[in-house]
């Protein structure tokens, strides 16, 4: 079966255009600086325009089931590794962090500090 994200028009159903990646897509695309921005589990995320032009894809250490969170002027993602991940606005990797378990909750950006859950049984904050 075909994969990778599908855009409609709101009123009519009627599909707009298809942007196909090797593997499912779980997270949310997050729509951010008139790009559309989302992990997938063939590893990448994805930074398209908004007509569905790819404009840049970045590799990670395992899938990714996290969507793409917006904080402040940068952006947040974690793989089902553990790992988080904060890119900057270019989406350049400004950092890192190694949770104990697997990850596939979306983390939230709440008063400065990053909360996930952990499959470890843990909530954690950055």
């Amino acid at each position: 079966s075909a994969v990778g994200l599908d855009v409609f028009e709101a009123a009519t159903g009627a599909k707009i255009w298809n942007f196909p990646t090797s593997a499912p897509i779980f997270s949310t695309p997050l729509l951010s600086q008139s790009r559309i921005i989302f992990g997938c589990h063939d590893r990448y995320v994805y930074i398209l325009s908004k007509s569905g032009e790819i404009f840049m894809k970045k590799e990670f250490d395992a899938p990714i089931y996290s969507s793409v969170i917006e904080v402040g002027e940068m952006f947040f993602t974690m793989t089902t590794k553990g790992s988080g991940f904060l890119l900057g606005k270019d989406f350049e990797r400004k950092d890192s962090w190694q949770a104990a378990g697997e990850v596939f909750s979306t983390a939230v950006f709440i008063h400065k500090r990053l909360f996930f859950g952990c499959r470890d049984n843990y909530m954690y904050c950055l």
